[in-house]
Order: C-alpha cells, then sequence, then structure tokens
C-alpha cells in the first residue's frame, strides 16, 4: 500500500509542480476557514478545517489556481513535515469531492 501512496504523491506532486500558476505563500497568509486534509494518507485523511494550531504547523504552502485532484478548483499544497502534507481548499464542501476524488483514484 505505501507504494501506491508513493505513486500517487508522485503522480500529483508532477501535475502540481507542472503548473504555471504554483506560487509561493506564506502559510500565515492563509485565511481561516479553509479546509484541507493529509493527502499523504489516503486510508486515513479526511477534511479538517484548518485553524490557528494547525496552520502554525506548516512549513511552506504553495497556491494553484487550479490545482486539486480534479485539477479544476483552488487549491493550496502545505508541509507540515516530510510525512505530513495539506491540500486545502476553501470550503468543506469543496474539500470533501477532492478527498472523494483522490481516494476513489488512490491505487
Amino acid at each position: 500500500m505505501r507504494l501506491g501512496v508513493f505513486a500517487l504523491a508522485a503522480s500529483f506532486a508532477a501535475m502540481f509542480s507542472a503548473s504555471s500558476s504554483s506560487i509561493a505563500v506564506e502559510p500565515v497568509a492563509l485565511s481561516a476557514g479553509k479546509y484541507g486534509f493529509d493527502w499523504l494518507h489516503p486510508e486515513s485523511a479526511r477534511c479538517t478545517k484548518i485553524g490557528p494550531k494547525l496552520r502554525a504547523r506548516f512549513q511552506r504552502c504553495k497556491h494553484s489556481a487550479e490545482g486539486g485532484f480534479t485539477g479544476t478548483v483552488p487549491s493550496y499544497l502545505c508541509e507540515v513535515n516530510d510525512d505530513i502534507e495539506y491540500m486545502v481548499f476553501t470550503d468543506l464542501a469543496t474539500c470533501q469531492k477532492q478527498l472523494e476524488t483522490m481516494q476513489a483514484n488512490a491505487p
């Protein structure tokens, strides 16, 4: 299963880095009320409200105007450490749709 997660991670990282609209942003620039999930752990991922404590754990974030797993929504990719990376979206409904898409396509 771990190899499948790495394959999913590699394919998503390539897609995210290839986007010309992907730009680095300061984690503190993320406004309150966004939702995200740890996409490196698809089997246990769930949408979580991004509050001040979680946002403070973000080491760096990149914004993409057309990111996510459908490639059609604005998103942030925020690294906590080498094993935890959150995809962050504007609202719970968008987060849930992106999470379900990711899980449906996981190896």
